[in-house]
């Protein structure tokens, strides 16, 4: 009796399982935060179909100042578009792009058919599990705008006291190098700043070591200056991230 429902419930498991929107993925987004231009595949700003970028809200939004970019509209925008999505800030996933985590069934459902539909040589490699990236210990960061940190508000760290926005906001006096928190006793994982533009920051989490985050600040540069440039500069990312293990 328990197999038959296990059988009987398959069909139900399958039709509540929505089909990834592997196209949409696929697609390459233009995105401006402040001085810095990126152009980078969908699926490196989204996850469970959801978009990571934020806007500023559209009038009609009195009590909300940061609002986030829906899917829809960047799989739009990438249709040819020519302007790119004026951001605040952006999360950039450097992992997992054969993967569609689908939250209505709490189930990741594997997409390699993404790999060969991606045009960027850098976002080829990563959903082929042979990310340029793989020596760095860095999956995941955000850009943000300079004065805008408050985009980062909805986010936490265990360990810290108030949201990343508010320990990245105090972190930005010293250039070319990153700043750290590890929060009130030093021992947490920390909260980095670094400045990637004239008026915009990485910001990320990490370990306190500063080697290591030194080498994580050159490699979101390298991301920024190669990777998701006009135009891809794969070469030039291999060399910048080469120079950044030295």
């Amino acid at each position: 009796m328990q197999a038959y429902w296990v059988i009987s419930l398959l069909p139900l498991l399958a039709a509540c399982t929505a089909r990834p929107p592997v196209q949409d993925l696929s697609k390459i987004v233009s995105i401006s935060i402040g001085d810095v231009a990126l152009r980078l595949p969908v699926v490196a700003v989204s996850w469970a179909g959801d978009s990571l970028v934020k806007t500023r809200c559209a009038s009609g939004h009195e009590k909300k100042r940061v609002c986030t970019a829906t899917f829809e509209t960047l799989a739009t925008s990438a249709e040819g578009a020519t302007r790119a999505i004026r951001a605040l800030a952006t999360d950039v996933r450097l992992e997992d792009y054969d993967v569609y985590k689908d939250t209505k069934v709490d189930r990741r459902i594997g997409i390699p058919e993404l790999c060969g539909m991606l045009t960027q040589r850098w976002a080829q490699q990563i959903c082929n599990g042979r990310s340029p990236w793989r020596d760095v210990p860095i999956r995941r960061f955000s850009l943000v705008e300079e004065s805008q940190f408050d985009a980062l508000n909805s986010s936490f760290v265990d360990g810290h006291q108030g949201s990343i926005g508010s320990i990245a906001s105090r972190l930005t006096a010293e250039e070319n190098a990153p700043r750290k928190n590890c929060g009130p006793n030093g021992d947490k994982l920390c909260v980095f700043v670094a400045p990637v533009g004239r008026r915009v920051f990485a910001v990320w989490i990490g370990s306190s070591i500063d080697t290591v985050a030194r080498q994580e600040a050159n490699a979101i540069r390298a991301f920024v200056d190669y990777a998701a440039a006009e135009t891809e500069d794969f070469g030039g990312l291999e060399a910048a991230l080469q120079r950044s293990r030295i």
